[in-house]
Order: structure tokens, then sequence, then C-alpha cells
């Protein structure tokens, strides 16, 4: 997979979530070294995936706490870490965005939240981490006062945003209220002058054809990986 993105580019999106936390989103994250953790991202960050940066994961969680990481390889930790689940997804980018259709969509903000939870329980987009609406815009559609769409931004590194949580009611689906809610948001970053970027788990054909069609290209696998920290 590739899009012909410059090295500094392919470098940065091979570990979204470390240059976001160590660079624009660093206020989000805490943590030394080769490691750090943010609750509102994907729970960690890794550099590398040696034992040097397991040993600076172990400052930042305790035994039994467990987390996720986003990384470029499924991980193996060394002993002293417990690899509860893999999940692979494939990233997509998007240097050029294709027409999309336009909804009426509104600004989702804290007290939405009890909404948004229902939705994101319901449909599993992925894991809505504490503090996620610190990370970015994130937009809704209603229908007869009741939310059900939206989509927002999670990772930032240097040029790049992420959006995700893209998710639809059963019962609206088919209407594509996900192309508008992912083109509205693509078009918003692309206007900042960074590029936009999501992932898509494996298999999900039926989103992937989405965001194809909004000139989303496949570049990359990544994996998501469930650790914990073995108690001691």
């Amino acid at each position: 997979m590739g899009d012909g993105m410059d090295e500094v580019g392919e470098s940065i999106l091979d570990n979204p979530f470390w240059h976001a936390a160590v660079g624009p989103q660093r206020a989000l994250a805490f943590g030394t070294g080769l490691a750090r953790r943010s609750d509102a991202l994907a729970g960690a960050a890794l550099q590398r995936t040696d034992e040097a940066a397991f040993a600076d994961l172990a400052e930042l969680f305790a035994p039994g706490e467990d987390f996720l990481v986003f990384m470029r390889e499924p991980l193996s930790p060394p002993e002293g870490w417990a690899r509860e689940s893999t999940v692979e997804f494939e990233q997509y980018v998007c240097p050029q965005l294709a027409p999309f259709p336009r909804v009426e969509a509104e600004r989702l903000g804290e007290s939405d939240l009890p909404e948004i939870r229902e939705l994101v329980e319901l449909t599993q987009p992925g894991p809505l981490l504490p503090g996620a609406l610190a990370l970015g815009h994130f937009l809704g559609i209603r229908e007869e006062g009741r939310l059900v769409a939206m989509a927002g931004e999670r990772c930032r590194p240097p040029g790049f945003r992420e959006i995700a949580t893209v998710c639809t009611h059963p019962a609206w689906r088919g209407r594509g209220l996900a192309s508008a809610l992912t083109g509205r948001l693509a078009s918003d970053i692309a206007d900042e002058g960074e590029t936009p970027f999501l992932h898509v788990v494996s298999g999900n054909d039926a989103a992937a054809r989405v965001y194809r069609r909004l000139g989303f290209a496949p570049r990359a696998r990544l994996y998501l990986t469930h650790l914990r920290r073995a108690q001691a």
C-alpha cells in the first residue's frame, strides 16, 4: 500500500500516536524517554518496541493496568506484560477529497456525551476514551431530536489529522450520513492545511468502500494491541 507521500510523511504515519503525543497533542500526554501515556488517545504510545521502551512504559502504568497501543506491527511484549488481543487495521489517507453529500450537522460537546456514549455502545466504532472530545471537532446529525450519526477527530501528528468514531444508528444506515460527516471533517482538515487520514478494521469492506469513494486510499496496515502490565 502507498500513496506517494514523502519519507517524512511516511515515517509519521507509521507511528502516528507517538508523533501526536510528542508533537501537537503533547499537552494530552505525559511520560519521558521512549513511552507516553494519554488516556484521551490510544492509551499509550511507544517510539520503539524494544525492552528499553517497555521499561519507560512501566513507569506510566501500575501492575494490573491495561491499555491500548497502536503500532505498525503487532506487539510481542517482554516478560512482565501480557497481550490481551490484537486487531488489524488498514490506514487510509486522503490526498484529494472527492465530492461528498451535504447534510445538516452540528458540533457536539460535553453536554452530548450521554448520547455519544449510547451511539458508540450500539454501533461499536471503536473505543471512546476519557477526554476524547478534547482531541478535536466532533460532528453529529440528529433526526427527530435524536443523535443518529457522528464522526470526530482523534490523533493529530504533525501535518495530519485522523478522523475516527464514525458511526450511524442501524435504523438510519444507507442514507449517506457517514459519507457526509467524514467528508465534512476531511474538508475542514484540508482547509486548515493538514491531510486527513483514518483507520478501518481489516475486512470491513462496507466502510472501506465509503472512504474510497471520498478519495481515501489505503497506505499501510497498523495493529491495535490491548496490553496489560502483569501483577507484581
